[in-house]
């Protein structure tokens, strides 16, 4: 891309920056015309976390990423961390873009929904208050939540009571679903696992999000590398989306 089509350009405060946020409104008009119902906010860039990323291998060879605290922080003491932008000033501009945002979003019904940071660090951009902060500091029907649930598990929360917490203030517009073994406070990171492999108990989730009254999608994403599967994860792919199919009929 040009510098002038960058679509990072506000964020980055970068000359040209008014008009993401003009093309930015013209999509959320075309979204709405077209009935799509949420538009995923542009305020993620690479942060500390992403030093620490780690390769694991579970039950039966299969593969799947992982975050470790310790291998992030030799990694920024051999080459300290350089920001592409300040949190300061990248608080600053989401704010910015999300008043812009949310007046097109309720006037033609899409909604906005961002994505904590991931691996959940508090020198993120968008950390775990930050994420929290950004629906506070501009409140809106339509300005909400992607609620990863293996981003907040790897966090260190307990999970339906976080969904709980969020649930009942009409927060989560979307979710992203998957498992997760292990915690940053208390592990020193983690490894993401296959839909029944982890941590936690999914069907105690979904019970929970019917709980709240949630109503939107469920994302599978972060799918497992098994031996035997090709380049599209077929085989990874037809194991979750059973396993979710499972639990939701369990609910009944």
């Amino acid at each position: 891309l040009a510098p002038q089509d960058d679509p990072l350009n506000f964020m980055l405060g970068r000359d040209g920056g008014e008009k993401d946020i003009e093309d930015l409104i013209r999509t959320i008009e075309i979204m709405g015309q077209l009935e799509i119902p949420f538009l995923s906010t542009p305020l993620h860039f690479d942060h500390p976390g992403h030093r620490g990323g780690v390769k694991y291998i579970h039950r039966g060879g299969y593969q799947m990423g992982g975050f470790s605290v310790d291998k992030m922080n030799a990694s920024m003491a051999d080459e300290p961390w350089e920001p592409r932008v300040s949190i300061e000033d990248h608080w600053r501009r989401s704010l910015e873009l999300l008043r812009a945002l949310v007046p097109a979003a309720e006037n033609n019904n899409v909604k906005l929904i961002t994505h904590p940071g991931d691996p959940p660090l508090s020198n993120a951009y968008v950390s775990p208050q930050r994420w929290t902060d950004l629906m506070d500091m501009v409140p809106s029907t339509h300005n909400g939540l992607l609620y990863c649930v293996g981003t907040r598990y790897e966090s260190g929360v307990d999970i339906c009571e976080d969904i709980r917490n969020y649930g009942r203030r009409g927060l989560i517009f979307h979710t992203h679903i998957r498992n997760v073994r292990g915690q940053i406070p208390t592990h020193g990171g983690y490894q993401e696992v296959a839909m029944d492999d982890g941590d936690i108990n999914l069907l105690a989730v979904l019970r929970t999000l019917r709980e709240v009254g949630f109503n939107g999608g469920l994302q599978l994403d972060h799918m497992p590398a098994y031996d035997y599967d090709d380049e599209h994860q077929k085989i990874a792919w037809a194991h979750a989306v059973g396993y979710i199919q499972a639990l939701l009929a369990t609910l009944g």
